[in-house]
């Protein structure tokens, strides 16, 4: 069973300044992840320092930013944004 999705409204907004085509890729991706979050994938790293707990998924330039509530089987995303050196910060 797939888990449920939940945007915050940061990834909204995000979503919303991003091209419909690549938008398109960015939610299909996160449809996937959403059928099994724990599946091995190259594509997911777990992320360190202050953003410890979240994880990021890479979707060609674009990084989907996330967390998992196993409890609750929910995937929340935070942000989906464009890979530059401002990224993580």
């Amino acid at each position: 069973m797939p888990w449920a999705c939940k945007f915050d409204k940061k990834a909204i907004k995000d979503l919303q300044k991003i091209p419909k085509a690549r938008t398109k890729r960015i939610i299909q991706a996160i449809e996937v992840l959403a059928k099994d979050p724990y599946q091995p994938h190259n594509q997911i790293k777990a992320l360190g320092g202050t953003l410890g707990g979240l994880f990021r998924l890479r979707i060609g330039n674009y990084r989907v930013v996330y967390f998992l509530d196993s409890e609750d089987k929910t995937l929340f995303v935070k942000a989906v944004l464009l890979r530059n050196e401002k990224t993580y910060k």
